[in-house]
């Protein structure tokens, strides 16, 4: 699903784990997930990849339930 996005220099998703607690509420389950991003032309700002994590998170949250 995430791949479909097209976040443009997205290179490797690695899955880290689901967790489920009382704590995080009844039904709710927490994803970890490591994103790699990279550009072969320059380095990456910090502005430019939290956008992509935003915009990926966003609409994981939306398609999945998680």
């Amino acid at each position: 699903a995430i791949y479909s996005l097209s976040l443009g220099n997205l290179e490797h998703i690695r899955y880290k784990g689901l967790y489920r607690s009382e704590e995080i509420g009844k039904g709710k389950k927490s994803l970890t997930l490591s994103l790699e991003f990279r550009s072969p032309e320059r380095t990456l700002t910090d502005e430019e990849v939290n956008r992509l994590c935003k915009l990926e998170t966003e609409v994981y949250e939306e398609t999945s339930g998680v």
